[in-house]
């Protein structure tokens, strides 16, 4: 069997991708609030999509009229309520 000769180089970068390292750090940055992430210009622009996304992130896909909009955010920690001893 003959070795192939491989070819090293970084493929083209993803436009589809909508969750940056920039974003995601901003959300993390904030946990628990909701952020406009992207607007379509149509109502099912966003029905069927799938957004890859770190498994702290939460995403929403909403119908607002003329179009669509995904919000995402940083799913917030619980609190832990203190136990009273009394």
């Amino acid at each position: 069997m003959a070795v192939t000769e491989l070819m090293w180089r970084d493929p083209p970068a993803d436009r589809r991708r909508v969750l940056t390292a920039d974003i995601v750090n901003q959300l993390r940055a904030q946990p628990g609030r909701w952020a406009v992430i992207r607007q379509y210009p149509n109502r099912t622009a966003i029905k069927g999509r799938t957004i890859k996304h770190p498994v702290d992130v939460e995403l929403r896909a909403v119908k607002e009229p003329p179009g669509s909009v995904l919000y995402a955010r940083v799913k917030p920690q619980p609190t832990i309520k203190a136990k009273t001893l009394f």
